[in-house]
């Protein structure tokens, strides 16, 4: 089961969802709340200047999520460890997975500075 939360202030508003050894950031976010490459996934989040951002990494039979789905994909995991980060690279959470490449789902609070993150595995 995976079940893990943190609240934070996140700098430059920005939280990586990303493999924990090959991660290639995605280019540009082009207007949009969330963007990804095949091993990174890069979410707007709450402005660091307005308050903290609740940080939940779950799987699938989790049912307390955020109200919009704004991202479902694939994150390619080579290294079996999802790293959930800052942009400046702190560690705020880190999962094994059994697969080489996973299934994500994306909920989030609001569609602009979402202050409350769901990323469901699984």
């Amino acid at each position: 089961m995976i079940n893990q939360t943190r609240t934070l202030r996140l700098p430059n508003s920005l939280l990586l969802v990303q493999d924990s050894a090959a991660a290639e950031p995605p280019d540009s976010f082009s207007g949009r709340l969330i963007t990804a490459s095949p091993t990174c996934i890069a979410i707007g989040t709450l402005s660091e200047a307005d308050g903290e951002t609740t940080v939940r990494l779950v799987d699938s039979n989790e049912r307390a999520l955020p109200a919009l789905e704004e991202f479902v994909g694939e994150l390619d995991t080579p290294s079996r460890y999802i790293l959930v980060s800052t942009v400046d690279g702190q560690e705020i959470m880190r999962q094994l997975v059994e697969e080489a490449k996973v299934r994500v789902r994306i909920y989030v609070s609001h569609s602009v500075e979402p202050d409350d993150v769901a990323v469901v595995i699984g």
